[in-house]
């Protein structure tokens, strides 16, 4: 066999069988070439093909008129119905019994065997010498006989059929050829079953198929070495995950701690790292036969075994394969669902309230119905309103708050938030000085709100669209009939239906869909995003930068995300004519940039850090939190309580209901407290170095290696390098500039690889099973479409509860 004609100008790549025919009493009726005969119930009726047998007995090379599976290499599957009745009648129409003994016909002097005859003589069974113009170098055709009893029985008097017929070549040798071996599978039935048709005894359905196989160690030696590399590959993958989460993530020795938090994150980095190498490695090896099986001029190269009913299937070990990685990504979707439906967001308003009240009143009717009893959960509520775009006055407040959990120390996380919560009230922490701050008008809530719609809506925006890849690629495999480029026929031009090769099938179907995403990232990447509109995140970013709302978002303890959104002109509500006017000035640099105070002057107007903060931030922070849930407790008790006494007094439901509006009232009212001390103190962390308190603030750019492998900065060194010592009240905060937009890996843009990699594993394990693109498809579509759902429902929920923000506004 050759690859290229040229080469082996007198390779032969056709299978020459001839079949010696007999009577039923023996008598040799000559040498027929092997065609169709054992797919006899291919054409017409009663037995749909007529036995044929030729009383010719020579028979030369140049008459076979070959049929297409007689190519070397080229696989066929193929089953029909067949009267059964029609092969026990002997009439005009029928040809009588006719007996066959396969030989292999060696043209080319192919084989690895000895010759056992040249000149057609000796063939077993024979009567008489055959003859043949040119002599025949024939070699009997082994047969293996499979015998399936009916299920009535048969009985020694039964006539046996062929429902099952099967030739295989095994390619043991580089130069040479075994012979073919002959597979007849029956069962046998009744005579009078068969002529009476008993229970559909007299129609079957016959299979004929032709199997190629080749010796495949050298290949499974190099598949076993490659899968080898590949899990060591993510094996240091996961261990690299680890160590940066323990950077991000550990700040104390308790915390480095052996757990099973930990070991279960381990294992689900380890699932992600297997599921990514175990597919690459399936897509090489699987190319690999897509390219020098359907691309060969001449056969030279022949597909792993598929025969699971006489051998072991070699595409077992495929499906394997699929399977676990399929496993492994679903727990990678498991995690992307967790760590973005949990993260802690908050936003910042840097809006100054304008003017003036020319009445009080409306502030003080507040106080009286909240009660002072809430003053607690975060200091004076109206004072809270003039903080908006004050540098001073936000960072008054955080060093409040950490002065105040400075001072308390870390004897637990409820103790020192209930001492942050109480400092955190700003400037004016108790009541005094609340009747000149009653007189500032409150700031608009709906540009909040409007954000965190918007923020909802982004979080499961994508470059690639999983529907129509999807769609289109099973389009592409059915309508365009390239799934029968998966058959096991070495020419990929050849696309008529037949049984398809599960490596085949599954290297075609992933270059058809990198094809598909491919043109996708070049339309988004190249042209959308450069010359129609700049990306989502890029827009949300802009327009949270007009509105003046900045965004903290926390993915882990001591890790997250910063948006600086305060827009250099004053006040985002306005009018549309003084909102262009701004943008004017602003892009003509009469304003001054969008950058946050004190980055380094090379960062240009960077707005998007990543953080990795100290312990005593992050203590800070949950206070407030837990403040607020034990006013709420408290609360809930008093309502129940209350609840209660009025149920024994008969109370109708009218108070019932008000006491539920007041509860309601009440919670509005300390959520929006503590909504603005978290602000007070977010903005005093971010607009100043707070030394005085612990907290020690620096900027950052990656390194190389840091982009690389994305590794966090060493805490411990930064604490060294700016004279902070490691405890629980002190600490460095680093900002480091995210210019490649690492904030997206909060959302569905910035994981995308991950959510379409599960997708067309879904597709690819579907495909290997039914063989049907469609259903294959549709299943992908679906579940990809149920993580959107979860996603958009989910991450709703948390934005409500980290937000404070009502979630009967998210819409």
């Amino acid at each position: 066999m050759s690859f290229d004609d040229t080469v082996r100008a007198a390779s032969e790549d056709t299978i020459r069988v001839v079949l010696a025919s007999f009577a039923l009493n023996g008598t040799f009726l000559g040498l027929v070439p092997m065609k169709r005969q054992l797919a006899y119930c291919g054409s017409a009726a009663p037995a749909a093909v007529a036995l044929s047998g030729s009383t010719s007995s020579r028979t030369g090379v140049s008459d076979f008129d070959d049929p297409e599976w007689t190519r070397f290499g080229y696989g066929i599957t193929m089953a029909v119905g067949c009267n059964l009745a029609g092969l026990l009648r002997d009439g005009s129409d029928v040809n009588s019994t006719v007996f066959y003994e396969p030989y292999f016909v060696d043209v080319a002097s192919s084989l690895a065997l000895s010759k056992a005859t040249t000149d057609g003589s000796g063939l077993s069974g024979t009567s008489a010498p055959l003859s043949a113009d040119p002599p025949l170098a024939l070699y009997p055709m082994p047969v293996r006989i499979v015998n399936y009893r009916a299920a009535d029985g048969g009985t020694p008097n039964a006539d046996a059929y062929s429902p099952g017929a099967e030739t295989g070549d095994d390619d043991t040798s580089r130069a040479k050829l075994l012979v073919p071996v002959l597979t007849v599978e029956y069962r046998e039935r009744r005579a009078d079953d068969v002529v009476a048709d008993t229970d559909g005894l007299g129609r079957d359905e016959v299979e004929f198929r032709v199997l190629y196989e080749a010796e495949q160690s050298q290949y499974w030696t190099a598949a076993v070495v490659m899968f080898a590399i590949g899990q060591t590959l993510a094996v240091g993958f996961a261990v690299l995950r680890m160590f940066n989460w323990n950077r991000r993530s550990v700040r104390t020795t308790e915390e480095g701690g052996l757990s099973l938090i930990v070991l279960g994150r381990f294992l689900v980095y380890l699932a992600h790292g297997y599921a990514h190498a175990a597919f690459w490695v399936a897509v090489v090896l699987c190319a690999y036969w897509f390219a020098f099986f359907k691309l060969q001029a001449r056969v030279f190269a022949l597909l792993p075994e598929d025969e699971p009913a006489l051998t072991q299937d070699d595409y077992e070990t495929l499906a394997v394969v699929l399977c676990t990685a399929l496993a492994g990504q679903l727990l990678r979707g498991g995690e992307l669902m967790y760590e973005q439906c949990t993260v802690d967001v908050f936003f910042v308003d840097w809006e100054k309230p304008r003017g003036e009240l020319a009445s009080a009143s409306a502030t003080v009717d507040s106080d009286r119905r909240s009660g002072d009893a809430g003053a607690g959960g975060g200091g004076d509520a109206d004072a809270d309103e003039e903080e908006g775009g004050s540098a001073r006055g936000g960072a008054a407040g955080g060093d409040a708050a950490l002065r105040s959990s400075g001072a308390r120390g870390a004897a637990s996380r409820a103790s020192a938030g209930g001492a942050a919560a109480a400092g955190g009230g700003g400037p004016g922490g108790g009541r005094a000085g609340k009747g000149e701050k009653d007189k500032t008008p409150p700031v608009s809530v709906w540009r909040t709100l409007f954000m965190a719609n918007e923020w909802s809506e982004l979080a499961t925006e994508r470059r690639i669209s999983v529907p129509l890849t999807f769609a289109l690629l099973a389009v592409v495999l059915v309508s365009a009939d390239q799934q029968w480029v998966a058959t096991p026929r070495p020419n990929a031009d050849d696309l008529s239906p037949g049984q398809v090769n599960p490596a085949l099938q599954f290297a075609a179907a992933v270059f058809w869909f990198l094809i598909l995403v491919l043109i996708q990232l070049v339309w988004v990447w190249a042209i959308a995003e450069r010359f129609i509109e700049p990306s989502a995140t890029l827009r949300f970013v802009d327009l949270c930068t007009v509105a003046k709302i900045s965004i903290v978002l926390l993915d882990e303890r001591y890790h997250g995300f910063y948006l600086h959104c305060d827009a250099p002109y004053d006040f985002a509500d306005a009018d549309m004519s003084q909102l262009v006017l701004s943008l004017s000035d602003e892009a003509g640099t009469v304003r001054a940039g969008r950058g946050l105070i004190g980055a380094p002057p090379d960062s240009g107007d960077a707005q998007a850090f990543e953080l990795f903060l100290p312990q005593v931030w992050r203590r800070t922070f949950d206070s407030y939190y837990t403040r607020l849930d034990e006013e709420l407790a408290a609360r809930a008790r008093q309502a129940g309580a209350a609840s209660a006494a009025g149920a024994r007094g008969g109370s109708g439901g009218q108070r019932q209901s008000a006491l539920r509006a007041s509860v309601d009232r009440d919670t509005a009212v300390l959520k929006h407290r503590t909504a603005n001390a978290i602000a007070r103190f977010i903005k005093g962390f971010v607009v100043k170095d707070q030394r005085a308190a612990g907290l020690s603030r620096v900027f950052r750019e990656r390194s190389y290696l840091q982009r690389f492998f994305h590794t966090p900065p060493d805490i411990e060194a930064e604490n060294q390098t700016t004279g902070q010592r490691r405890s629980a009240d002190e600490g460095v905060s680093v900002f480091m500039l995210d210019r490649e937009l690492r904030i997206e890996t909060l959302i569905f843009r910035g994981v995308e690889w991950d959510l379409l990699l599960l997708a067309l594993l879904i597709f690819s394990v579907v495909q290997f099973y039914t063989a049907d693109p469609v259903l294959g498809a549709f299943l992908a579509i679906l579940i990809d479409r149920v993580f959107v759902l979860v996603r958009q429902e989910w991450g709703r929920q948390n934005l409500a509860a980290k937000t404070l923000v009502d979630d009967r506004f998210l819409i």
